[in-house]
């Protein structure tokens, strides 16, 4: 017969090896659900990547191509000069 020590060391026991179990389900998850991780910021910074190309018309062939960069600059600066009101532009111009 099983004294009322060796009922409690019994019932310990079983609840540690729940616990176990239930941990080792728990880590193995959250182990599959990191190693999705790297795949996600990969794509994260290729569609940034693709944005940023985008939004500044170049390339990654030729990433160098500082001519045209200064010339869509200078475009850009250029439309948003002429979509100020005449006054602006010229109280611009004579900063020059």
């Amino acid at each position: 017969m099983l004294t009322d020590q060796s009922k409690v060391y019994y019932q310990v026991k079983e609840s540690l090896v729940l616990i176990q179990a239930m941990y080792d389900k728990f880590h193995k998850e959250q182990l599959d659900l990191v190693q999705t991780y790297p795949h996600m910021v990969r794509e994260e910074l290729e569609d940034y990547d693709l944005a940023v190309r985008t939004y500044f018309a170049v390339d990654r062939t030729m990433p160098g191509d500082k001519e045209v960069c200064i010339a869509l600059y200078c475009t850009a600066l250029l439309t948003k000069c002429l979509t100020k009101s005449e006054s602006t532009l010229i109280s611009w111009g004579s900063r020059v």
